[in-house]
């Protein structure tokens, strides 16, 4: 009931303009309230331009804040795509790098055995 007011009052001051025009067409003088009545009907006429304006504004402001939510989500895929090829890259290389610190301790562990015969040599021969 109350959302239909405004659209009641506006087709009530419509009509009433309207007929006002009418009478103003045919050289009648106006009275005090219908010029307060026409007064009224540009008023809400120019009320309603400056909504509609809003309305084209914010329409117009809200596409240009979705464009750019869209294109910094597009950007943030971007980096993050990025990064996780980096991350993969990295990967690789610590596997590698874990590959060759295995090949080095089993190699460190072989001049271990040796150094091992060597000493074991040496104080033999030293014995002796």
């Amino acid at each position: 009931m109350v959302e239909a007011l405004p659209t009641l009052l506006d087709i009530a001051v419509r009509e009433a303009v309207e007929r006002i025009l009418a009478e103003v067409r045919e050289g009648k003088k106006l009275t005090d309230s219908e010029v307060t009545l026409l007064l009224v009907g540009e008023l809400a006429r120019r009320v309603d331009e400056l909504r509609d304006s809003l309305n084209r504004r914010i329409d117009e402001l809200k596409d240009g804040l979705n464009r750019r939510v869209d294109d910094s989500r597009d950007m943030v895929v971007t980096v993050v795509k990025a990064l996780e090829k980096r991350i993969e890259g990295l990967e690789d290389r610590i596997e590698g790098l874990e590959g060759r610190v295995g090949a080095l301790e089993g190699r460190v562990g072989g001049l271990r055995v040796r150094l091992g015969g060597l000493e074991l040599r040496f104080l033999r021969s030293s014995l002796m």
